[in-house]
C-alpha cells in the first residue's frame, strides 16, 4: 500500500507541476534578473527528509532566450546540484531535488499527494501560468508540499481572495492593515518618491497583481513585488487578487481589490530624522573603497595572519575574494593540527571554525575525516552558552545548508526550529536582545537578526520578531548614524547592525529607517575609521582596536556583497567545496580576485562587471581551490563525530564571573571572543 501511494503521489505531482511551470516561455528581454528559490519547509529531516530549509535563493541574470527551464537548470548546476527537471507525458516537470523525490513523506499523517510545486511571484495556482513570460523582477519558487499546496499556503478548496498581510517600504499606512479593509491612505516618508509593495495572499492559489492609477487586470502592465513603484501625491496603487482574467475562480469566489492612495505632506517623516533617497540609488562610494583598500592591506600585512585565532580576518578576506593562497593553505594546516590536539568545549568554537573553513571551500561534514557538524546535533551543547551559542550555531549551519545529523544516544536532538524558538524566547519586551541582563544591546540584537535572516518571511514568528527589532533599531539610532551601548557609541554595534541589515536585504546607507540627520548606519560605522591606519577604534576618537577592525571589516564585506547582488555574508551556497574543485582552474580564479594596491579589483576577464565597491571575481568560486596539504585532512567519507567537552560547566562559571566583572561581559559577547 505504501508503494502504491508513493507512485500515485509522484504522478499527481508531476501532472500538477506540468500545468503551472512556464518552461516553454522565453524571457521577454535580455535585461534584468530573475530570482530562483528552492526550499523545503514542510518535510522535516526528523520525519525522514534528506534536507530541509532553503537550498537555493539567488538572483540570476536574464539572457536572450532564457526560459524558466534553462534558468532553473543553470542555477541548480552552478550550486552543485543535479538538474531537477525531467520530461514526461505531459511535458517537463520536477520530480526530485537533492534527494527529495515527489511522493516522499506520503506515509506521514495528513500527507496527501506530496510533491514539488512551482510558484510564480508568490502564486501557486495551477491555471494560466504556462502562458506567462519571464521578465525582470520575477521570482520562481520551487517548494515541496506534503498536502497538495495547502501546507505552503495554496488551497484550491479555500475561496478567500483577501490579503493576509501587506508591507510597504518607504511609506506608512494610515491605519493598521486588516484583510477586510480595502481602502487606505499611505504617507510617503520624507524625501522619497518610490515605494515597494509586498502583499501576501491568504490563499496563494489565487494570484495578486499590483497596478498604479489604473486597475487594468486585462493588461500585463503590473508591478512585481520586487520592484519599486514611482509615486507622487494623489497617485493610487491597486492590489487585486483573484481576477477572472488571470484564472478560473468558480461561482463562489469573488475578486478583492485594495486601494492605496498616496499622500505626501509637506513635512513628515515616519522615522523622525530620516531623510534619504530610496534603496538602490547609491551615493559616491569612493571613500568606502578607500577604507576597504587600506584595511585589506593592513590585515594582509600581518605576518601571523595564518595562525589559529585569526578566524574572522581569514573569513572576511575569503568573502571579499582577497585571500592569498599561501595564507589560506597555511591557516588550514595550522587549524588542522590544532583541532587534532584540542578538545572543543564550546559550540561557538565549532561554529566559528565551520564558518571560516566553509568560506574557504571546505565541507565541515568531512574535514580531516571528522564530521564537525555532528557536535551541533546536541541541542543542550548548542544552548548551554545561552543566546550566543544558539546564534552562532544557526549561522554555521546555514552557511552551506548543513544537515543536522542524528544526535548521540542520550543527547537531546537539535533542530533549526528548536534553536529559532530558543532565540525568539530571549527577545526582550522592547524588541531587542541582550547577551546578559534585561537591557537591549545593539550588537547582540544585530547578531541575532543575522541568524534569523534566512527565516524571515518564511516563519511568521521570526518575521514578527525581526520587524519589531528593526523598529527598535531605527528608533535607537543616534543622529550621526551610530548606536550607543553602556553610555557611548561603539564600533561593534554599528558593525553587527550593518551585517544584520545586509542579511535582510536592507541597504544601511539608503533605507530611510536607518538614515538620520547626521548620517546613515554606514556613515556611523565609518566614523570609527582611523584614516591612513587601515584600522577602526572601539569608541569615537579612540585608538586602533583589533576586534573593532575585524568586525567593521566584515561588515563592509557584507555591504559590498549586498550592493553587488551577491549572496549575503554568511550564505556560502555560492562556494563549491574544495573536493568538488580538485581538478578545476580555481588557482587562476583566486588570483583574479586579488585587491590591487590602488584599490581596484584586478580582473583576468575582459568582460568583468564594474561595481560600486571593490568587487570579487567569479562570485567567490575562486575561494575553493585550497590545496589539501595537511595530513590531517582526508577525503574519506567515513567520517567520525567530533569529540566535545562539557561546555555547561564552563558556561556557568563564566556567567558568575561576568556578573562580578563587567568587562568580561563586554568582551565575551563580541564575535571575536569566541576564539
Amino acid at each position: 500500500m505504501k508503494t502504491k501511494t508513493k507512485i500515485l503521489s509522484c504522478t499527481t505531482a508531476a501532472a500538477l507541476i506540468c500545468s503551472i511551470l512556464p518552461f516553454a516561455v522565453s524571457a521577454e528581454n535580455e535585461n534584468g534578473k530573475v530570482r530562483v528559490v528552492v526550499e523545503n519547509n514542510t518535510y522535516k529531516v526528523a520525519d525522514g527528509a534528506k534536507w530541509e530549509g532553503t537550498l537555493v535563493d539567488e538572483w540570476v541574470e536574464l539572457e536572450p532566450g532564457s526560459t524558466a527551464e534553462s534558468i532553473i537548470t543553470e542555477v541548480m548546476q552552478e550550486n552543485g546540484y543535479a538538474d531537477p527537471i525531467e520530461s514526461g507525458t505531459y511535458g517537463s516537470y520536477i520530480s526530485s531535488v537533492n534527494g527529495i523525490t515527489s511522493g516522499d513523506g506520503s506515509e506521514l499523517e495528513g500527507s496527501a499527494y506530496p510533491g514539488w510545486l512551482v510558484g510564480y511571484n508568490d502564486w501557486y495556482g495551477n491555471n494560466g501560468i504556462s502562458t506567462l513570460g519571464i521578465s525582470d523582477g520575477d521570482e520562481i519558487f520551487i517548494s515541496y508540499s506534503l498536502d497538495m499546496g495547502v501546507d505552503i499556503g495554496s488551497d484550491y478548496n479555500n475561496t478567500s481572495t483577501a490579503l493576509k498581510s501587506l508591507k510597504i517600504e518607504n511609506a506608512e499606512l494610515s491605519n493598521a492593515f486588516s484583510s477586510d479593509i480595502t481602502d487606505y491612505t499611505i504617507t510617503l516618508n520624507e524625501g522619497v518618491n518610490s515605494i515597494r509593495v509586498t502583499p501576501t495572499a491568504e490563499n496563494k492559489y489565487y494570484r495578486y497583481r499590483i497596478y498604479k492609477n489604473e486597475y487594468t487586470p486585462d493588461k500585463d502592465n503590473d508591478y512585481k513585488r520586487s520592484q519599486y513603484i514611482p509615486v507622487s501625491d494623489g497617485d493610487t496603487v491597486y492590489i487585486g487578487i483573484g481576477n477572472s482574467n488571470w484564472q478560473y475562480l468558480g461561482d463562489n469566489v469573488q475578486e478583492t481589490v485594495y486601494e492605496l492612495k498616496i499622500n505626501t505632506p509637506a513635512e513628515q517623516s515616519s522615522m523622525g530624522e530620516g531623510n534619504t533617497e530610496p534603496s538602490g540609488e547609491q551615493k559616491d562610494l569612493t571613500e568606502i573603497n578607500k577604507i576597504i583598500e587600506e584595511t585589506t592591506s593592513d590585515i594582509k600585512a600581518n605576518e601571523q595572519l595564518s595562525v589559529v585565532g585569526n578566524e574572522w580576518e581569514i573569513f572576511a578576506l575569503a568573502r571579499f575574494g582577497a585571500i592569498d593562497d599561501t595564507v589560506k593553505n597555511d591557516y588550514v594546516k595550522n587549524l588542522s593540527e590544532y583541532l587534532a590536539n584540542t578538545e572543543l568545549r564550546r559550540a561557538t568554537d565549532i561554529a566559528k571554525y565551520t564558518i571560516t573553513l566553509t568560506s574557504l571551500g571546505y565541507d565541515m561534514e568531512d574535514f580531516g575525516g571528522i564530521n564537525y557538524i555532528s557536535a551541533l546535533s546536541d541541542y543542550n551543547f548548542c544552548t548551554n552558552q545561552g543566546i550566543n551559542g544558539a546564534v552562532y550555531t544557526l549561522l554555521a549551519l546555514d552557511t552551506k545548508n548543513y544537515e543536522i545529523p542524528a544526535s548521540a544516544e542520550g543527547a537531546e536532538q537539535n533542530t533549526r526550529e528548536g534553536l529559532i524558538d530558543f532565540v525568539l524566547s530571549k527577545q526582550l519586551e522592547d524588541g531587542g536582545w541582550a547577551f546578559f541582563g534585561n537591557n537591549y544591546e545593539p550588537d547582540m540584537t544585530g547578531m541575532v537578526l543575522q541568524s534569523l535572516a534566512p527565516y524571515y518571511d518564511k516563519n511568521e514568528n521570526v518575521t514578527e520578531a525581526v520587524d519589531k527589532a528593526l523598529l527598535l533599531l531605527s528608533e535607537k539610532q543616534n543622529a550621526d548614524g551610530t548606536y550607543t551601548s553602556y553610555g557611548a557609541p561603539g564600533c561593534e554595534n554599528s558593525a553587527q547592525i550593518i551585517c544584520a541589515l545586509c542579511a535582510l536585504g536592507i541597504d544601511p546607507d539608503t533605507d530611510t529607517r536607518f538614515v538620520k540627520s547626521g548620517g546613515s548606519a554606514l556613515d556611523g560605522l565609518c566614523s570609527f575609521y582611523l584614516s591612513g591606519e587601515g584600522a577602526f577604534s572601539h569608541n569615537l576618537g579612540g585608538m586602533a582596536n583589533g576586534m573593532s577592525t575585524d568586525q567593521a571589516f566584515y561588515a563592509l564585506c557584507a555591504y559590498n556583497r549586498l550592493v553587488n547582488g551577491r549572496t549575503s555574508l554568511y550564505d556560502m551556497t555560492d562556494i563549491k567545496s574544495s573536493s568538488d574543485n580538485e581538478n578545476s582552474e580555481n588557482s587562476e580564479q583566486s588570483q583574479d580576485s586579488e585587491v590591487s594596491e590602488n584599490g581596484e579589483q584586478s580582473q583576468n576577464s575582459e568582460n568583468s562587471d564594474k561595481t560600486t565597491v571593490i568587487e570579487q571575481s567569479g562570485n567567490d568560486k575562486g575561494q575553493s581551490g585550497v590545496e589539501q596539504s595537511s595530513e590531517n585532512i582526508s577525503s574519506s567519507k567515513n567520517t567520525s563525530a567530533v569529540q566535545t567537552g562539557d561546555s555547561g560547566i564552563i558556561y556557568y562559571v563564566f556567567v558568575v564571573l561576568a556578573a562580578s566583572a563587567f568587562i568580561a561581559v563586554l568582551v565575551y559577547k563580541k564575535p571575536k571572543s569566541d576564539r
